[in-house]
This record gives structure tokens, sequence and C-alpha cells, in this order.
């Protein structure tokens, strides 16, 4: 699979969203969804999974520059696309999902975490720079696993969608935001509702409509666990984009620079 086929798949997965949601879309002239809000980050999480498919595992990196020499990085993790039980050519599979939901910072040693911390250090993120890590499903519980044990990456906030991580130990220090939609199977795997504390909040409300459906509470319930759906949840929901944690990574586009990094197991 060549790089231009995945550009490709990501351009129309950036018209499918745009389609699909009231939102309307920056990106960085090769149609790579530049993350200046939260419904941005989660339009971003689709496109990644659209581009990546079952061939290659996408990350991308965002870099945002904050002052002279100082910049922040935001990683966007892709969601489980292989559901076979055998360890498949991606990264992001079922393998990955079940592992970082027993095993939580011990995922360090599975092929998913490792891919990310390749593409961080490619990207050149430093030690000391500040790091957001965000995903939706798959994604949402690597990032969480991540921010246990951040090793010599400074994390200081996440960001998930539809992903049961209520039993992942995070630390205080780390700012944590978690949507859930309401029916949404996959959000509830862990058995527990994601907690509500000082560096954790948690959105849990119905799920928000798509374009053409006069209401998301008559869908099927696995069609709940979207990130269409919940770029538009994070859209009707202005609060979110006022948090100053998330802010400090988000740019208004000029500020930013996209670079997806593909990957897949030996």
């Amino acid at each position: 699979m060549n790089e231009k086929s995945l550009i490709a798949r990501g351009r129309k997965s950036f018209v499918e969203s745009e389609d699909r949601t009231d939102l309307d879309l920056q990106h960085d002239g090769q149609y790579r969804v530049m993350p200046v809000d939260v419904a941005s980050l989660f339009a971003g999480s689709k496109q990644i999974d659209a581009a990546g498919a079952k061939d290659v595992s996408d990350i991308r990196v965002t870099t945002r520059k904050i002052a002279p020499g100082e910049f922040a990085f935001t990683v966007q993790i892709p969601s489980t696309l292989n559901w076979s039980p055998d360890t498949g050519g991606i990264t992001n599979d079922l393998t990955s999902d079940l592992y970082a939901l027993r095993y939580g910072d011990s995922a360090l040693r599975q092929a998913s975490f490792a891919a990310l911390r390749v593409a961080m250090n490619e990207a050149g993120a430093p030690s000391d720079s500040p790091v957001m890590v965000s995903g939706f499903s798959l994604g949402g519980i690597t990032a969480a696993a991540m921010a246990q044990d951040p090793q010599s990456f400074n994390i200081k906030q996440v960001v998930t969608a539809g992903s049961p991580i209520a039993g992942m130990d995070i630390p205080d220090s780390t700012n944590v935001i978690s949507l859930e939609a309401s029916g949404d199977p996959i959000a509830s795997l862990d058995g527990a509702a994601n907690p509500e504390r000082t560096n954790w909040h948690t959105l849990h409300r119905e799920p928000s409509a798509l374009e053409g459906e006069a209401s998301a509470q008559t869908v099927p319930s696995i069609e709940r666990h979207d990130a269409d759906r919940y770029a538009e949840m994070a859209a009707e929901t202005h609060s979110l984009n006022g948090d100053e944690g998330v802010r400090s990574f988000l740019g208004d586009g000029s500020d930013l620079t996209v670079r997806d990094f593909y990957a897949t197991r030996r």
C-alpha cells in the first residue's frame, strides 16, 4: 500500500465526515484533518482508521508551535480494525485491545505501543515537551495505558471517545476527558462508567444524530460506536474546547504541522 493511496483514502474520509456531520473541518493541504477543537480530534480518528484500514496502522502526530523553540505534541491513535482473534499484520487489532485492557501499562511490550513510541521519536518529540494522546475505541484504551506509564514522555492530557478505560490508573498529574454515548456497547466493555474527579471529566450523554437521522436513539447500539458521532457530540458540547488542558494543544491551523506514520507488525 503506497502513501498516495493512503492519502486518497484519507481525503474520502474527510469528505464523508463533513457530509455526515455539521462540522466544517480544516485540513493541511493533503486533507489531513487539523485538530483545532475536540470535534476535529475525533474526525481525525475516523480519518486515520479509514486511511490505514487493514493494511497499516496510521498514527498521527501533530506539532503545535507554542513559542520560539517550544512545541506541544498531539498523538492520535487508531482504533480496532482487525477483530480476528489471530494476530494480524497491523498493530491496532483485537490482540492489542485485549492486552491493553488486561495488562494496562504493561502494554508497553505490545506492538501498538512500540509503534507509538517510534512515531513520537521520529516526530522529534523531546522528553520535556507536553504531549496529548487521543483516540477512539482501542485508540483511547492505548492512550490511557500509555498515560499510566509515560516513561520518557511528558503526557499532560488524554482525550478518548467510546473507550472502556475506567480501570486505568492514570496519575492525577494527567488530565483526562472521556466521551461516552449512552448505549455504546464498546464503551461499557469493562463494566464500569469512566469516573468524574478533579483531573478526569467524563461526558456521558445520549449519542448525537448524524445527517439524515431524526434521532440517534433509534439507531442500533453498535452504530452508536462511531467516531463521527462522537465528533458531533463534541461539537455540541462547547465547554470541552474551553478546557485549559486541551486548549493548549489545539491551534488555529496556522501553528500546526500534521504528520502520519504508518506501522505494521514484523
